[in-house]
């Protein structure tokens, strides 16, 4: 067994395919090296209850950052850093409190400013709820995403605080 010390690989031609080890071996990658497969990724979450006003999309405050691997959540929103483009996936979830039979809302995840995805309407539920949407976008460099609540209770419903209640995760796909 030997040890190969090198800066690059390349094929041959320099634009064919290089393949390392053999089906059904394994990688080890070393302590302290870092990998750019699925990176940039993040997770931050709302740390205390916001409350959403009635027939309104509101940006959630995304407020404690659990990681940010690349320092790209900051100001309520996950923005796509340079040479960083390419299809992302995203995680949002809302726990609303305090709902009647009445009440009627939606998770939605919005893209430089404009509603990309959403839940279904929850309606009819009572007491204490969560709904999560989840979408895969292609992305380019400055773009950015955020989680918007709605709801129609004729009232304010808060958006419940903590990690595990209301939060956004995403990540890119690959490399």
């Amino acid at each position: 067994m030997g040890t190969l010390k090198t800066t690059n690989i390349q094929s041959i031609s320099g634009s064919g395919t290089v393949t390392l080890g053999t089906s059904g071996e394994t990688f080890a990658v070393g302590s302290g090296v870092t990998t750019t497969i699925n990176r940039p990724a993040f997770s931050v979450y709302l740390n205390a209850d916001q409350s959403i006003a009635n027939a309104t999309v509101t940006k959630i405050t995304l407020d404690t950052e659990t990681y940010d691997t690349d320092n790209a959540f900051a100001s309520n929103k996950f923005t796509v850093p340079s040479g960083a483009a390419g299809k992302y996936c995203f995680i949002g979830t809302i726990t609303w409190v305090s709902l009647t039979d009445q009440d009627e809302g939606q998770v939605r995840i919005h893209k430089n400013g404009s509603f990309v995805q959403g839940t279904g309407y929850f309606q009819g539920q009572n007491g204490t709820v969560t709904y999560q949407v989840t979408t895969i976008l292609d992305l380019s460099a400055s773009d950015y995403i955020e989680l918007h609540g709605y709801q129609v209770s004729g009232g304010a419903i808060n958006a419940d605080g903590g990690e595990a209640y209301t939060n956004l995760k995403g990540f890119r796909l690959g490399a």
